[in-house]
């Protein structure tokens, strides 16, 4: 679940196959949560959906890893 909608929002910008197109109109997304509701979380947390994705890149096809992460 994207808590915040920024998530949906760049994934708009990416694969948006509409009235509007985005950068990769034919591509397939898969999401991976490693953040809470408010944007906080620890490094080993984004450490594991990078692996996840790494680890399952064959059965999903993944071949970018696109993430939005700010901190203080």
């Amino acid at each position: 679940m994207d808590d915040d909608g920024h998530g949906t929002h760049v994934s708009g910008i990416a694969a948006s196959n509409g009235n509007i197109k985005g950068v990769a109109p034919e591509s397939n997304l898969i999401s991976v949560k490693a953040l809470d509701s408010s944007g906080s979380g620890h490094v080993s947390d984004v450490v594991k959906g990078v692996e996840y994705c790494v680890n399952n890149s064959d059965k999903y096809n993944v071949s970018v890893i696109s993430m939005s992460i700010g901190g203080s």
